[in-house]
């Protein structure tokens, strides 16, 4: 079993962090002290490399899964750290556009003409998803404006000025109101939030 330097080390390498990052970290946040040879000797003893020969074969699968899923827009940057952080298969990104190419040669034609094709939205019908957003450039002012749409029928559900933009609870208010608003107006059972 592991101990906890060891379970640190290893999440902060999944993450990506360099070794100088990782020591900050540890001294940081678990109040660990050690020296950049103790932490090299730490990811070889837990086996943690940052160039290993992946298998051809599961990089490809795992971005052509990305490519059909939700990743196809995604370029060579993007999709090194969607495998880093979803595969853990860490690679450069030239090596991941190599991939690419043989994988979605369209798709990288696309990004470099900069002649990207547009996601679909699917919303299966009022209300059912609402768009929630603030404005903070006048914040600074003492005003914090929030927003919401309704993602079926593009319809404004509620703008509305507030002294603060960091207070979560403004717009949870904002949202019951509407909620209540609803209720009132059509006279359903509306089901209590998860």
């Amino acid at each position: 079993m592991e101990n906890e330097v060891d379970s640190h080390v290893r999440e902060y390498f999944s993450a990506g962090f360099s070794l100088t990052e990782t020591l900050t970290l540890l001294e940081i946040k678990q109040n660990v002290i050690l020296s950049s040879r103790q932490l090299k000797r730490h990811c070889k003893r837990l086996g943690l490399k940052r160039r290993p020969n992946w298998n051809g074969a599961v990089v490809q699968a795992a971005i052509l899964a990305e490519v059909q899923g939700i990743g196809g827009n995604l370029g060579c940057r993007a999709m090194a750290k969607r495998l880093r952080t979803k595969y853990g298969i860490m690679l450069g990104r030239h090596n991941v556009l190599q991939y690419q190419n043989i994988i979605d040669p369209e798709g990288v034609q696309a990004r470099l003409s900069n002649r990207l094709s547009r996601r679909e939205y699917f919303n299966r019908g009022p209300n059912f998803l609402i768009h929630i957003d603030g404005y903070d450039k006048i914040k600074k002012y003492g005003f914090g404006i929030h927003g919401a749409i309704c993602g079926f029928s593009r319809r404004i559900l509620w703008l509305k000025v507030a002294h603060s933009n960091n207070n979560p609870n403004i717009i949870a208010a904002y949202f019951l109101e509407f909620v209540k608003e609803i209720k009132d107006s059509t006279n359903c059972i509306v089901l209590p939030l998860c």
